[in-house]
């Protein structure tokens, strides 16, 4: 099973722009905060006990409040059987599992069993004896940081063509270091997911 990452993204401009979060009062945003902590840190990631003496357990918040900040904001975490879900934190956990797996395919297809030990025992050697050109094709490049029609990339000695739909990155830096090593076939995958229209241009 994959490792979980310590932190999970945090937009900035959507938590102050959205309005659920402008309707709380100071102190229900520490409660947001903190379920979203306990939540992340959770055995099942964006996942909270619907239990809410269970859950004032673990957060340390009051049952009553819990109950009253439940009611007020539905939309927040949603009641999903005997949990209440954390949408964004489901969501960045399983993009996380799916980085995970890309990243892990890669490296298999590219070093078979047998030869892992000797790429390890050779890694520290070959990064400090190969040229700038060569290191520079094992690091994920900067995606351009244009906004409007359609922009390239080179990745992996392939073209990706990408509308960047008004998005000044394609990438967020945690998400570039889980696509090291990736084929452009599985970024090109990738971004789809994330509902961009992306495509192979040339193969070298």
């Amino acid at each position: 099973m994959a490792q979980k990452p310590p932190a999970f993204q945090f937009y900035a401009k959507d938590w102050r722009s959205s309005p659920t979060i402008c309707r709380m009062t100071l102190a229900e945003r520490g409660v947001a905060v903190t379920l979203m902590a306990v939540a992340w840190d959770s055995e099942r990631t964006g996942y909270l006990p619907a239990d809410l003496t269970l859950l004032s357990k673990i957060t340390a918040i009051s049952p009553r409040i819990l109950r009253d900040f439940t009611a007020n904001y539905p939309r927040f975490a949603r009641r999903m059987g005997d949990e209440y879900q954390i949408e964004r934190l489901a969501e960045q956990a399983d993009n996380y599992r799916r980085l995970s797996t890309i990243r892990s395919n890669a490296a298999k297809s590219r070093y078979p069993a047998n030869a892992e030990q000797m790429h390890l025992q050779n890694a520290h050697t070959a990064s400090a004896s190969a040229p700038a050109s060569a290191k520079s094709n094992t690091t994920p490049p900067t995606p351009p940081l244009t906004r409007g029609e359609e922009s390239f990339f080179e990745w992996q000695r392939q073209t990706i063509g990408v509308r960047m739909n008004g998005r000044r990155r394609l990438f967020s830096d945690r998400e570039r270091e889980n696509l090291a090593g990736a084929r452009a076939e599985e970024v090109v995958e990738f971004l789809k997911r994330k509902g961009l229209l992306a495509r192979i241009v040339v193969t070298q």
